[in-house]
């Protein structure tokens, strides 16, 4: 867009008008520029030079993007250094950018390069970096904190996000430090504020501020609407909160407007049998909701969750507040369903884990792999629930917080905390039952020696597949992770936002929808702070990118570079350890596993360092089942070695690399929902489909499509008109020519591709040097197509396909390749013609041109380094500032 209206040479009013319009693209695109001198350039101009570590990455990324401009009219002047000369002083010249202006051809460029890549994400961090968030606050906003400034005597930081949350674009957060700087701003800008005596329009006018542009940071985030729609039509459902039969009415209303609106949005009641009357009557006990984002959530990272319920108060029905919660691809938080329920209780759970099996089939309840929960659960209970080939997992924290207390009681629990501690946090079997051995002696010489607390431990023991760290680090998918203290975080995190930041008790308790509206607020938030997250990812991997393609193209580089290009950040780190390591270890790809020839020979990976036993890989989908391997179930060391490299087929789709949060619609049915009709007191009316576009009594024939693939005029059926047909049908021009031929199109002809090229090849030193990128583009393309085509053909056998190289693959290779020994031989058959002797030295005739050959010491017809004086020379020579 921008070379199209930029183009060098064109003159420009001023440089305010070009910079207007460079911020309607930039706005559309999704980057921002910054003024240097008498360019405009991309603020990611540049190469990094700072030492911080930003969390959204560098803000200098290798950007090409720069306007050179020229001022068309300038005003001289003295400069005060010179004002005290007397002779030869040299004039300074001023440019007035409000006048006209040049684009020069020179140093412009409108391309973005390096790792600049315009998008949502990119404006939202440039702009915050560069303090224009701030810096454009709208009048009203600022007007409005100092009137509550003045009144309160303090601005508290809840307060500033409520006013700048809904005049900021939607994909900006309001961090910690836009509050402190909109907390300075509006401290300065008191005194103006009480100068102007409250009035709006004359602060206004001295602020002089205008309201903020939108762009592209502005847009909805289109893969969930359920964010949005919550905050903008709960003022108009919501109603009483006598009852709880009304409150229950108003906010299921609620609910079914935002699943008419949000794709991929859906929710689901919790009812049960009304202990009332006959019984028959139904009641409702909770609901659970899930949105497009949180379904995509599930599907990328369902392998872990975890299970829990916060009993706060947090809404007027007194139901506590429910998720399922599980680990992205960085470790942080995220959502896979949630929802307020009567109370923490079997049916409850299960009605979430149907729920969730319902609304997001693409990954079936036999998919997840662990589930984490506090000491409500057990192995039975989790497989009650739907989640059959689950491995449940004691939350530690819990354990050590009241689950032992509660099984040993105080007395055995003082005896043995130290034991027990030991017992969950064992890392191999032996520390394990060393530790057991240990407590039943501790046990039997206690002076009041109690049965029951053996029999406890014993009970205790059995369990350790659920608790023990070296169990759960045997399961696949354990992430590294012992129980669901995502949940916890989860919880704390859904406090913090619903009592503004405040993270010391709940002053929170709302009617159910502004619950909802509230939770789904803080999932908005979360995810625009997730792609902020991702976009940073992303940078920091096109650098990784960059650094591997300009070092040495050996194996290792070679592989990491495959792998940089697939993985996320954090796969990518992983698996570069891991493929650092692999020096540690050395493979035989040949290995007799057992004495029994008959057996088939196997992959085994020794270590250098340790004697531990050989890891065998029987076949190629053979997999590791080490730790390390087992922890994210993706390649480790070992796998590495014997797989010879980075494999994406023994890679999840979690670790994978993703720009931002997506939504999945995977079996979402957009149902036809007449409750919200019904709501309206609204029928649908019968309205037949017409063309509105012509008159009444006009339409188009059923041969109009006959018609105009014949090349003729289509027939207008007019009922006025009989003759309608015989007027508008035209006669068809030109019968005597032949029918264009019609079907396969042709490519273009050899002469022609030639005759481009060479009047390509001969005006490129012309072109400008945006034109010359352009073709350079062009030309790399044609590269890259031609060079998996041209440059070899495959030569087919009944067992074999072996790939040659065609002769003018050959004759474009380099000169010092290695030649076959026919082309040696040819190549000196071509070189060398004749040679014979003359009466000084010898005469070599090659290629029709004779060459005389003599000694340079003595002019004798022999080679220097068999002439009799240089051997005299090396004999006596002395080694310099010797004598």
């Amino acid at each position: 867009m921008a070379a199209e209206i930029l183009k060098p040479g064109e003159l420009w009013k001023s440089r305010e008008l070009l910079k207007k319009v460079l911020n309607v693209i930039e706005q559309k695109q999704g980057w921002s520029s910054t003024n240097v001198k008498t360019h405009i350039r991309c603020n990611r101009y540049g190469n990094d030079d700072t030492t911080r570590d930003f969390t959204s990455g560098s803000l200098k990324a290798g950007c090409t993007f720069t306007i050179n401009l020229k001022p068309l009219v300038k005003t001289s002047y003295l400069p005060e250094s010179q004002k005290g000369k007397e002779a030869k002083r040299k004039l300074s010249y001023k440019p007035h950018w409000d006048e006209p202006v040049e684009i020069l051809a020179k140093d412009t460029c409108t391309t973005h390069a390096g790792n600049c890549r315009p998008s949502r994400e990119n404006r939202v961090v440039t702009m915050s970096r560069a303090g224009t968030y701030v810096e454009k606050m709208p009048d009203a906003a600022l007007f409005q904190l100092c009137n509550i400034y003045e009144l309160c005597g303090k601005i508290s930081s809840a307060m500033i996000k409520s006013v700048i949350a809904p005049v900021w674009p939607k994909s900006k957060v309001v961090s910690k430090h836009d509050v402190f700087n909109i907390r300075v701003k509006v401290n300065r800008l008191m005194p103006t504020y009480r100068n102007c005596n409250e009035d709006y329009e004359t602060f206004k006018k001295i602020v002089n501020t205008s309201n903020f542009l939108q762009g592209i940071e502005n847009e909805e985030l289109n893969d969930d609407e359920a964010y949005q729609l919550g905050h903008s039509i709960w003022l108009d459902v919501v109603s009483t909160k006598n009852t709880t039969e009304e409150a229950m009415m108003s906010f299921i209303e609620y609910l079914e407007l935002i699943k008419s609106k949000a794709r991929g949005f859906t929710y689901k009641l919790a009812e049960g049998n009304s202990d009332e009357g006959d019984g028959k009557k139904k009641k409702l006990l909770g609901v659970v909701w899930m949105t497009a984002t949180m379904r995509r959530n599930f599907e990328l990272f369902g392998g872990y969750i975890c299970l829990d319920m916060m009993k706060r108060k947090l809404n007027t029905l007194l139901w506590p507040y429910t998720a399922v919660t599980m680990y992205d691809e960085n470790m942080k938080i995220c959502l896979a369903c949630e929802g307020i329920l009567c109370g923490e209780r079997y049916d409850m759970y299960k009605f979430l884990a149907d729920f969730l099996g319902e609304s997001a089939p693409y990954r079936p309840l036999s998919n997840v792999n662990i589930v984490a929960g506090d000491g409500f659960f057990d192995q039975q209970m989790i497989e009650d629930l739907g989640f059959v080939n689950a491995h449940y997992i004691t939350d530690q924290w819990h354990l050590f917080d009241s689950g032992l207390q509660k099984m040993f009681g105080n007395v055995g629990y003082t005896i043995l905390k130290h034991h027990l501690v030991k017992m969950v946090k064992a890392t191999s079997e032996d520390a394990y039952e060393e530790t057991l051995r240990s407590a039943y002696a501790l046990l039997r010489e206690h002076p009041s020696r109690d049965g029951q607390m053996e029999k406890d431990l014993t009970t205790f023991a059995s369990r350790r597949q659920h608790y023990a760290a070296y169990c759960i680090a045997n399961i696949p998918g354990n992430l590294g992770r012992s129980g669901n203290a995502i949940s916890e975080s989860n919880h704390s995190s859904a406090l913090a936002h619903l009592n503004e930041g405040n993270k010391k008790g709940n002053s929170y308790c709302e009617h159910p929808i502004g619950l909802i509206r509230d939770l789904l607020r803080r999932q908005k938030n979360h995810t625009a702070n997730k792609n902020k997250e991702l976009f940073a990812d992303a940078q920091k991997m096109r650098v990784a990118v960059s650094n591997l393609e300009h070092q040495p193209s050996t194996d290792e580089t070679k592989d990491l570079l495959k792998a940089a290009h697939k993985l996320g950040r954090s796969a990518y780190e992983r698996y570069s350890n891991a493929r650092y390591r692999t020096s540690d270890y050395r493979v035989d790809h040949h290995y007799q596993a057992s004495q029994d020839l008959s057996q088939p020979l196997c992959v085994a990976v020794f270590s250098n360092i340790s004697n531990e036993p050989p890891i065998l890989f029987l076949d190629r989908s053979s997999r590791c089942m080490c730790q390390e391997r087992l922890a994210n179930e993706d390649m480790c060391p070992h796998e590495i070695l014997a797989k010879g490299g980075f494999d994406e087929s023994f890679f999840e789709e979690r670790h994978f690399a993703r720009e931002s949060v997506s939504g999945s619609t995977v079996g979402w049915v957009e149902e036809e929902s007449k409750s919200i009709d019904d709501m309206l007191g609204y029928e649908p009316e019968n309205i037949p489909q017409t063309n509105p576009s012509l008159p009444i009594g006009v339409s188009f024939s059923s041969s109009s499509e006959d018609a105009e693939a014949e090349g003729e005029m289509g027939v207008v059926d007019d009922p006025v008109s009989p003759q309608a047909h015989e007027l508008t049908r035209l006669p068809s021009a030109q019968a005597h020519l032949p029918k264009k031929r019609l079907g396969k199109i042709e490519p273009m002809r050899t002469k022609r591709v030639k005759n481009v090229l060479d009047n390509t090849s001969a005006s490129y030193n012309r072109l400008t040097e945006e034109e010359k990128f352009k073709v350079s583009g062009l030309i790399l393309q044609l590269e890259d197509l031609l060079s998996s085509t041209a440059h070899s053909t495959t030569l087919t056998t009944k067992t074999h396909h072996v790939i040659v190289p065609t002769n003018s693959c050959l004759v474009t290779q380099p000169k010092n390749r290695l030649m076959p020994a026919h082309e040696h031989a040819a190549k000196a058959k071509k070189k060398l013609k004749s040679c014979h002797e003359v009466e000084f030295g010898h005469v070599v005739q090659a290629n029709q041109k004779a060459k005389r050959s003599s000694c340079s010491f003595c002019g004798e017809p022999h080679v220097d380094t068999n002439c009799y004086k240089r051997l005299q020379y090396i004999a006596s020579s002395k080694e310099w500032n010797t004598f």
